[in-house]
């Protein structure tokens, strides 16, 4: 045997080995290398995250408004007192109807009073329509006012309010050729300018003017 033969085999067969070693890493490697995930450019701004969605707290709820105060209830004197005047007022109304006294009328109800009434005679002025109005004979035939009396103030309500009052009295109306009418007149009165006034016409000037259906809202209280 050639006594280099076992030299020459053992040095192919370190050379075999070492190159499968080499195959084998390059193996490995490639097996756990992990591909880096790309950078954002050198002058690109990155967009922050948006912030999260709080619930916004609730508003503070405004304070209560305190209640009114209640208005002081009126005093035995101070309801005495405006059931006279209003009792006055009222007796000063009549009178004024039977005495055809315009001026005094006007001055004892709301301005424009004329135009409610709806008379059957119309002139320039409250005075002077209601004056030519009181005791108007109608063509139709319809019954002729000749004199309103007071019977009777039979009672007088205060409101809460001292200023304003309801007033129930009986009245006598005459008519020409008839007998005379015993009615209930129903009035509200109130305190303007530190007098009293009736708010709105009643029954007794509806009668004198002669109107023979009284309108509905002559009981009923003014509006307002």
């Amino acid at each position: 045997m050639d006594p280099r033969r076992p030299a020459a085999i053992v040095l192919a067969a370190l050379v075999l080995l070492a190159g499968c070693g080499d195959d084998e890493g390059t193996t490995v490697a490639d097996a756990t290398t992990t591909t880096a995930a790309p950078q954002p450019a050198t002058g690109t701004a990155v967009p922050a995250p948006e912030p999260e969605s709080r619930p916004k707290p609730d508003a503070p709820a405004g304070k209560p408004k305190p209640d009114p105060k209640p208005k002081p209830e009126p005093s035995d004197a101070e309801k005495q007192s405006a059931s006279d005047e209003a009792t006055a007022a009222y007796s000063a109304y009549i009178d004024a109807i039977e005495a055809k006294d315009g001026g005094a009328l006007c001055a004892l109800l709301p301005p424009g009073v004329e135009r409610e009434l709806k008379p059957q005679v119309e002139r320039g002025d409250c005075a002077s329509t209601l004056e030519a109005s009181i005791g108007y004979a109608d063509p139709r035939g319809f019954p002729v006012w000749t004199g309103t009396t007071l019977n009777e103030v039979v009672r007088v309500s205060i409101g809460d309010d001292p200023s304003t009052a309801r007033l129930t009295a009986m009245i006598v109306t005459d008519f020409e050729g008839r007998e005379p009418s015993v009615e209930s007149d129903i009035a509200y009165l109130e305190r303007v300018g530190g007098r009293w006034r009736l708010a709105q016409p009643t029954g007794a000037l509806y009668r004198a003017i002669g109107n023979p259906e009284l309108p509905p809202e002559v009981i009923a209280p003014p509006p307002g």
